[in-house]
Formats: C-alpha cells, structure tokens, sequence
C-alpha cells in the first residue's frame, strides 16, 4: 500500500502551548509511576505524544521510548485493568531492543513478551531534504532511503542546522510506504560524487596514475641534480650513484604509498556506496 502525504515545515515560532521537552516528560513520567501516581504519568504521556511534531529539536530515541513505557507501567500497574501491549508494542517500534529498567523488572519481562507481537516491516521516504537537513526517524539519524521500520507510531524530523525544520508524527502499517512531501528547499547537489561510478572510478584512476608516473618524476629530477652536479666537479662518482640509488628509491617509496592509498580509497567508497544503496 502506498500512502502520499504532503506536510508543511514547522513554523519558526511556534507558540508555548505547542512546545514539549522529552527529556522533562520522560523523567517526570517516571516519577510519577514510581510514585504510583499512575494517573499523572498517563496524563503527562499523553500530552507529550500529542505534541511530539512540535519538538524544537531532534528527540532522544531512550526518551521516546520511555514515554511509551511508562504510560504501559501505569496500565501495568493500576491493578492490571488496562491492556499495556499496544504501548509496549510502540517503544520495540520506536527504539527495538531498549527498555528503561527504572520502571521494574516485572514490566520488563512483560515488555520482553510483547516483542512477539511487533512483526513486519514499514518504509518511509522523505523529501525534499535540503543541503544542510539531515533526515531522523525516531531521534535516529538515516543517511539513505527509503528506511525500513517496524509497524507502529513513529516520529520523522528533518533538522536543517541547530533546529527541526519538518516533523511528521503517525502510525505505519505492516506493509505501508510513507512518502513524505517537507516542502523544505530542494538540494543543490543532485548526486553526490560517491554515488557516480564514473566520478569514483576516475578519480581512483587519476590518483593511481599520479602514484605510479611519481617515481619516474622524482628519480628524473634527482638524477637531473646528480648529472648536473658530476659535470660541474662537485661530486665524485660514488657520490653520484648513492644520489642515483637514494633518487629512486625515495621515488619508489612515495609512487607505492600513493598508489596504494589510491587504492584504498577508492574501495571504501565502493564499499560505502554499496552499503547506501
């Protein structure tokens, strides 16, 4: 199933009522369950997800994750009379594999339980990202699209600097390709050199080529020096083939060092634009 949605960028001032802090709703979620305020702790988990396009920043994948944990802690805990699975189910989407054990070894076996029950696979792509954005899924960076996730809620932002210029909160299904519209400006590099095979492979070329013809270079000019410096008088044979013998091997060395690191080069950014695509 394909879903397109277009979504506006944030606004540069948002207003108070709209702003939220993880890091805050996290720790005094925690308090709350721990004061077996269980009631307060659904209360602030519940205002804090309802705000999360309004981050100011790029959320904490732990602090997203908590909040989903402990909203599941106060149904865990209020005498067992609310399912706590669906919110389980959405921290292992979240953030797979992490649990905050300040909420309780018995909510954690539940929590390791509910991992059965997150199945499947969703994918999101964002765009456009300008050139100085970077994407973020769940408080995780993403270098490549589209990226696979788990079903469930999750929160897409795109930070341009020091701030969250685009922020998408939602649910994704088992199956379901997200295409995300920022309206945020469009890159000026269309593709970057890593991802253009002939750019790549001209380069690695040109730099062998400069390792391998430095060698020759090198040991002409010293041995230019060395001739120059016999027919003047000022050196005596010996002298002249010890420069000869020092000319080429200076130059053999720097020829291999620069050709190998040609080499080597070149492979991680196969390598690379390999694991990217």
């Amino acid at each position: 199933m394909l879903l397109s949605l277009l979504s506006t960028s944030l606004a540069a001032g948002q207003s108070m009522a709209c702003e939220v802090d993880l890091d805050v709703a996290a720790e005094d979620a925690i308090a709350a369950v721990t004061d077996d305020e269980l009631t307060w702790a659904r209360d602030i988990v519940d205002s804090s997800l309802a705000r999360l396009e309004c981050a100011a920043r790029v959320v904490d994948p732990q602090d997203l994750a908590t909040l989903y944990q402990a909203r599941a802690a106060a149904a865990f805990y209020a005498a067992h009379q609310l399912d706590w699975a669906p919110d389980l189910q959405a921290s292992i989407a979240a953030n797979p594999g992490w649990f905050n054990d300040r909420l309780g070894p018995d909510l954690r076996l539940v929590w390791e339980a509910a991992s059965a029950g997150v199945v499947g696979l969703a994918s999101v792509h964002v765009a456009p990202i300008p050139d100085d954005g970077v994407l973020y899924v769940d408080g995780r960076l993403s270098e490549s699209q589209p990226v696979d996730v788990l079903p469930g809620p999750h929160l897409i932002q795109v930070a341009v600097g020091a701030e969250v210029g685009f922020a998408w909160a939602g649910e994704l299904a088992h199956d379901q390709e997200l295409v995300l519209e920022t309206g945020l400006p469009e890159p000026t590099v269309a593709q970057p050199i890593r991802d253009n095979p002939f750019l790549v492979a001209g380069a690695g070329f040109g730099l062998a080529t400069a390792g391998a013809y430095y060698p020759v270079w090198a040991y002409g000019t010293r041995f230019r020096e060395g001739s120059q410096a016999f027919a003047d008088g000022t050196v005596s044979d010996q002298e002249r083939d010890w420069r000869r013998f020092r000319a080429m091997e200076a130059g053999l060395v720097a020829g291999v060092s620069l050709a190998t690191a040609a080499l080597m080069g070149h492979a991680v950014v196969r390598l690379r634009a390999r694991r990217d695509g």
